[in-house]
């Protein structure tokens, strides 16, 4: 069956590209009718970037929602100019109408599709170089393997959320200048000449449009490990990085200056939510169990959701930790076999993790750290690899190529109707926020979304059901609680509504600023009323419980304060500023060995050159003398040894603080 694998001449290659854009509009057709779905309001709707040309300076010069309301503005880390500019023009051209805007993301999706045969056909050439004769059965030319892989790109249900929703644009258009640049590279390497500085063009447009485009050299260096041309030296490969580097580097340039940062943190909103308590070992860790759904969902892209809730392991020894580590090691192993064995497999496995590197720095995704349209451009790894094992199943015997192409047959029918049948969940937004609902009853934010699409289709007692839930679900949930406020006012329970309102009010950042407000204003019983009155809604503020620790430790009442900096260090372990009060608060009650314990923890989360001289001053305190010459005085030599911040010694004295620092909001508890 080495036919199977053999390249197309043009005039079949030119037939199997439209057979393949035809299925892959096919599929998608039902979405064409869809209307925008929850960010699509934002993003298109309602942005005024996309209005006027006048905003192109504001595009490339700011992040995502640089376009918001300043007193409103949404926190972002994603930089993603192009994508404004792609929907300028279908404004432009059509005028703000669903039907255009899905019609460009099932163009970008059929490109892609076309690109995936045309890489598969250099792949396949590259790793089976003896099969290159052309095909003249039609059976030969409908299953080569680079149409095969096609066909299942084409139809894979995981890319729902990527071509059905507006949205999913980032993810279509980056991935057809990612592929686009990758083939032209590829082209290069055979001889066309231009191909090298298209592809770096077509790699900067990738960039533009969403950030693991940043994976690419990563990529073109796996496929010259794989491919290697005996002409290519080192040298030779280095020059050939060298423009890529440079757009990288352009790029984190434009990037640094609209983010102001080169990859924020996710906002204390959506880590509250979350990663509550998560150590950085804990967010390490976690990568694991999130490759492993994201492996399960390539195999089995069946029962697809909006909205995944990830629940996130606090050991690697727990049974998700445990068999999470042990699909990753297996990879890894058929990685290393792989290299050994075939490059197209080894390749494809590459092609799988690769671009799913940006999705496992999860403390800089603003929200669900699980999606399943990051696996978009992943997927043509797995159906490389898929193609790929049919190939070789072919091989081992002839007597068994009707069965394995039967198996094709099967599975690509499988992927397209779950992929037709699941486009019109995203028809609207009470469609697809009440099927994320149906399938992660214990995620707290579809419940709340649901509420508000639901108020505003005047479905009042419904909406009030899902704030409800919602708040059930989170407590300190602001948003949930100003929403079933105002569904409790829109249905006439007054009463309910000022209480609801009430709690809103005392989650708010506002409520918790004013207690820091009256602390510095002296007023210190009032402030700690409202810190209590924060603790009696939600217990677990981190934020609340610091302040109310200082308060208690400035005071003098080192019970009290270690009661509630116990709490603070609880909810979030790596808080430097918790970790310092607490130790002091020890001190205060003689406790030396574990404000020493503290001060160490201290050193360790929050290296700043402050360090030194904080824990001299605490520790030169009265009695703590004993506890320092035991145990600080080892622990600071080497801080200096290590640090060289001798400087810092020479300006103790302008270092003392007579009590310690009142947080707010921009402290980051």
């Amino acid at each position: 069956m080495d036919k199977v694998s053999q390249p197309a001449t043009s005039k079949t290659a030119f037939l199997l590209m439209l057979i393949i854009i035809a299925v892959s509009f096919a599929v998608y057709f039902n979405a064409l009718s869809n209307g925008f779905v929850v960010d699509d309001t934002d993003l298109v709707v309602n942005n005024p970037w996309i209005r006027d040309i006048k905003f192109l300076p504001q595009i490339f010069t700011s992040h995502l929602f640089g376009f918001s309301d300043p007193r409103f503005q949404i926190k972002t880390n994603y930089y993603r100019p192009l994508v404004h500019v792609i929907r300028m023009c279908n404004l432009y051209l059509f005028g703000l109408k669903p039907f255009v805007f899905h019609l460009v993301n099932i163009l970008f999706h059929a490109g892609n599709s076309v690109l995936v045969f045309m890489i598969g056909s250099l792949i396949f050439r590259e790793a089976s170089p003896r099969s290159s004769t052309s095909l003249v059965t039609l059976p030969s030319i409908l299953f080569s393997t680079p149409f095969i892989a096609a066909m299942l790109f084409a139809t894979h249900p995981i890319h729902t959320a990527a071509v059905t929703w507006v949205s999913g644009l980032f993810d279509v258009s980056f991935a057809f200048f990612y592929l686009l640049s990758l083939l032209l590279y590829m082209r290069y390497k055979e001889g066309f000449k231009l191909g090298h500085v298209l592809s770096v063009v077509s790699f900067f447009a990738s960039t533009l449009c969403k950030e693991p485009a940043l994976t690419l050299p990563l990529i073109l260096f796996g496929y010259d490990c794989a491919f290697r041309k005996k002409e290519d030296s080192l040298s030779t490969l280095v020059m050939r990085y060298i423009p890529y580097v440079m757009i990288v580097g352009l790029y984190m340039t434009l990037r640094i200056n609209a983010l102001k940062s080169l990859a924020p943190d996710a906002p204390a909103d959506v880590t509250e939510i979350y990663y509550r308590g998560l150590t950085s070992w804990q967010y390490v860790i976690n990568v694991l169990p999130l490759f492993m759904k994201y492996l399960n969902d390539l195999f089995l892209p069946f029962d697809l959701n909006y909205y995944y809730m990830f629940h996130p392991i606090q050991s690697l020894f727990s049974a998700t930790g445990m068999l999470s580590a042990a699909i990753a090691s297996a990879y890894l192993l058929a990685v290393f076999f792989a290299w050994k064995r075939n490059k197209a497999i080894f390749f494809g496995l590459l092609l799988i993790i690769t671009p799913l590197f940006p999705a496992f720095y999860v403390k800089a995704i603003n929200g669900n750290p699980y999606g399943q349209h990051y696996l978009y451009l992943p997927s043509l790894g797995f159906v490389v690899v898929l193609a790929v094992s049919f190939d070789l199943l072919n091989r081992k015997t002839a007597h068994h190529s009707i069965a394995t192409l039967l198996i094709v047959l099967i599975i690509l029918g499988l992927y397209s109707f779950q992929t037709i049948t699941r486009n019109p969940a995203w028809k609207d937004d009470f469609t697809l926020l009440a099927d994320a609902v149906r399938k992660s009853p214990e995620a707290e934010l579809p419940h709340r979304k649901l509420g508000l699409v639901l108020l505003g289709m005047n479905r009042y007692n419904e909406a009030i059901e899902q704030y409800r839930i919602a708040v059930d679900l989170n407590p300190n949930d602001l948003h949930a609680h100003q929403g079933l406020a105002v569904a409790y006012t829109k249905s006439g329970m007054a009463e309910k509504a000022t209480e609801q309102y009430q709690i809103a009010e005392m989650l708010s950042p506002a409520f918790l600023n004013e207690g820091t407000a009256l602390i510095k204003k002296g007023l210190v019983k009032e402030a700690i009323e409202q810190f209590k009155a924060v603790l009696a809604i939600d217990p677990s503020s981190v934020l609340a419980h610091y302040n109310l620790g200082v308060i208690y430790v400035n005071s003098q009442q080192a019970d009290k304060a270690i009661e509630h900096l116990e709490a603070s260090v609880r909810l979030q372990p790596n808080n430097a500023l918790s970790r310092y009060a607490l130790g002091t608060a020890y001190s205060q009650t003689g406790a030396y060995d574990k404000a020493i314990e503290q001060f160490k923890l201290r050193f360790n989360w929050h290296l700043q050159k402050k360090s030194i001289s904080e824990l001299l001053i605490t520790s030169w305190v009265g009695p703590m003398w004993q506890g320092f010459k035991r145990h600080c005085i080892p622990l600071l030599l080497w801080e200096i040894v290590k640090r060289n911040y001798y400087l810092s010694l020479l300006l103790l004295p302008l270092k003392l603080k007579k009590t310690l620092p009142i947080a707010g909001e921009e402290e980051g508890i």
